[in-house]
């Protein structure tokens, strides 16, 4: 039961008062989380983007030698397209089904699940249409083939298809099925992407391609797990394609704030350094993803987790998230900072001499992927509370000054100066989310400043 507080502070950073044990982070506390059922998830997830980050940092060696650091640039365009005609193409409808899942009864999701699917075949229809359009302007900025935008729409299109099923399982938190998705994604594309380069001489276009023919083959599977699993279930409901364009909609903005952020820094190497740096700098970007691979893995776990412990109102639940949060945080800064370090040493030697440059931006990289699992962690609160237009406000204010920043930091230090661009602007997002998410959801944040607290939580 809550006692008085013994420090007045604002609402957003409530304190409780839990006898008898004073330290921030009790020690069975941590055995708990090791044997608990949300480190098992994690686990799971973890496994699965390193098996994908090991088929591709495996095959860099070959890639790197055979393809030219133009290639690379034009691949990692490739990439940014695709991500921002794949907002469109689904507007995120995903996310409005994993979130609509904890509300909706058996009966009515099927249903919610059918008109979300509506919708986005309208957006991806409306979206096709308006890159066939805008081909021409779209190749003259991006510096991506007007005859290959086709790929860049099929791949947004397939990838937000595969979202939803992959967005159901977690929340079912069934990650089996969803590990044994993603790695036989991750072994086909690399299977494709080797013959297509070194048995067809198809350089770019063959990772291209790739790409795309794998994301159509699971699409199609996804639709068809969604049918035969009894997931959709066909009836026009106009309230429930009203509410997933209501949800998503505001996360547009959000989203493409995030696409500015990411492609922000290669359009700008692009045009003030050169294509070929791009590619080095796109190179040592891949590397650094072993840390947005595990922020991810665990941010798949821990959603449907973190929903249902905020679902039971409970002050002791409240504690049990401030506290695996902290623990998550200090570990993912700590874990970045030793990769940043020492992963460097060994890149000279792996990816071959025309890429040895791309060490030097790993540090930096690594650091602004952890801050950015940082700040996923606080945008949970703000899903949670159906807020998404908050996300958008934040997302694209950062996104602007993640543009003027590294603007000038890369007239300034050229490719390093976008790495470090990149880090602060992902710092600057965690912090301001993080404001917002404690006026979302008031929190015991600064529980171990009271003088009496803590006795410790239930099991995970």
């Amino acid at each position: 039961m809550r006692s008085a507080c013994l420090i007045r502070l604002p609402q957003s950073m409530i304190l409780y008062d839990y006898p008898h044990d004073m330290r921030i982070i009790p020690v069975s506390l941590i055995l708990r989380v090791f044997r608990s059922g949300l480190l098992r998830t994690t686990g799971v997830y973890f496994l699965t983007s390193s098996l994908g980050f090991a088929l591709a940092f495996l095959t860099l060696p070959v890639f790197t030698r055979t393809l030219s650091p133009e290639d690379y640039g034009l691949t990692a365009m490739f990439t940014v397209l695709t991500g921002i005609v794949g907002l469109f193409s689904g507007l995120g409808v995903y996310g409005a089904v994993g979130r609509q899942f904890y509300e909706l009864n058996k009966k009515d999701f099927p249903v919610y699940v059918a008109n979300s699917l509506i919708v986005f075949l309208l957006s991806s229809s409306i979206t096709g249409f308006a890159v066939w359009f805008f081909g021409s302007w779209i190749s003259k900025y991006s510096g991506y083939p007007q005859l290959w935008l086709w790929t860049v729409v099929l791949m947004g299109s397939a990838q937000c298809l595969q979202m939803i099923q992959l967005t159901l399982w977690q929340a079912m938190r069934r990650p089996i099925p969803y590990a044994v998705f993603q790695i036989g994604m991750a072994m086909t594309v690399t299977a494709l992407s080797l013959y297509l380069v070194l048995a067809r001489n198809m350089s770019w276009q063959g990772r291209v391609l790739a790409q795309v023919w794998t994301a159509l083959g699971f699409a199609a599977f996804s639709f068809i797990a969604l049918w035969r699993g009894g997931g959709v279930r066909w009836e026009w409901h106009w309230s429930s394609m009203r509410h997933a364009l209501c949800f998503s909609i505001p996360l547009i903005p959000h989203t493409l704030g995030m696409m500015a952020m990411a492609m922000t820094d290669r359009i700008l190497l692009i045009n003030m350094v050169g294509l070929s740096e791009t590619g080095v700098y796109s190179v040592a970007s891949n590397i650094g993803m072993l840390i947005a691979f595990f922020q991810g893995a665990f941010t798949n776990a821990w959603l449907p987790w973190f929903m249902e412990q905020l679902r039971l109102n409970d002050p002791v639940a409240d504690l049990r998230v401030v506290r695996v949060t902290y623990m998550y945080n200090s570990f993912l800064f700590i874990f970045a900072l030793l990769f940043g370090l020492f992963a460097p040493s060994v890149l000279g030697l792996f990816l071959g001499e025309k890429f040895a440059a791309s060490g030097q931006y790993v540090l930096w990289i690594a650091l602004g992927y952890a801050f950015n699992g940082m700040y996923k962690m606080a945008a949970s609160y703000i899903y949670y509370a159906q807020k998404n237009h908050w996300l958008a406000g934040v997302t694209l204010l950062t996104a602007i000054l993640h543009a003027i920043i590294s603007y000038f930091l890369i007239r300034w230090q050229g490719c390093v100066g976008a790495a470090w661009g990149t880090m602060i602007a992902f710092l600057i997002s965690l912090v301001a989310t993080w404001t917002l998410a404690c006026r979302c959801r008031p929190m015991p944040w600064l529980y171990f400043m009271s003088s009496a607290f803590n006795r410790d939580p239930a099991s995970l």
